[in-house]
């Protein structure tokens, strides 16, 4: 059995407000982490686009040189298109804001490789403020087994001192309900059987408790419920 330590001190109200910050830094982070990725994204095509632009360029200078051989090979007369000059600058210029933007993309990206190890760290701090507050849910419902059980151990001394009231010799008569209850164990006070109506109740019980963490990891207001109010 995994048990786990409830502190002395342990003040849920603080514990909550911990959990409420530890959230908030959390989803800041990951609010960065998604307009980084959006930043990257546009990045991207923008750096698509340039890559285009400069193939273009690329392609119509490469027409030019063949033009230029064919020329040769013909003895034709050489002359240099008047766009050559203009076409050999644009695709400078779109080498340079490639290699610029190719840069700034990977900054970015070595930022978002940060910022997502930051939101990894920042989601486990939150899962662990929020155990103790889970771990707390369990001590509250152990008490009120404690309670109940205390109240049931009374209830059961007068079960049995009632049984045994019987005077001159004669043995106190039982009803159905408190023969079985002294003769068998309620079903309740021992680990359910599979496939019984408790055992079912239990599953249900365990899928409020798991929706419960789930609920208190994202909201430090998050309560549990079952789903037929009961504890225990």
């Amino acid at each position: 059995m995994n048990i786990a330590m409830k502190t002395v001190e342990f003040d849920p109200i603080m514990a909550r407000k911990a959990l409420k910050k530890a959230i908030a830094i959390r989803d800041a982070a990951q609010r960065d982490l998604e307009n980084l990725n959006g930043i990257i994204a546009d990045a991207e095509r923008r750096i698509d686009k340039l890559r285009e632009d400069a193939q273009q360029f690329s392609t119509l200078m490469a027409q030019m040189a063949e033009a230029a051989s064919n020329a040769l090979r013909d003895n034709a007369e050489l002359t240099t298109p008047p766009q050559l000059a203009g076409t050999k600058r644009r695709h400078q210029k779109a080498v340079e804001d490639i290699e610029f933007a190719t840069a700034g993309l990977d900054s970015l990206k070595a930022k978002r490789e940060q910022v997502t190890r930051d939101v990894a760290v920042l989601t486990a701090r939150a899962k662990e403020s929020a155990e103790p507050l889970v771990v707390d849910e369990g001590e509250c419902l152990a008490t009120e087994v404690a309670r109940l059980e205390s109240l049931a151990a009374v209830a059961r001394a007068k079960l049995v001192a009632f049984s045994q009231s019987g005077q001159g010799g004669i043995v106190q008569k039982l009803g159905p309900r408190a023969y079985t209850v002294l003769r068998n164990p309620p079903s309740n006070s021992i680990i359910p059987q599979t496939n019984t109506d408790l055992w079912r109740r239990s599953q249900s019980f365990k899928k409020s408790v798991v929706d419960f963490r789930n609920a208190l990891e994202a909201d430090a207001g998050a309560q549990l419920s079952f789903s037929d109010d009961e504890r225990g």
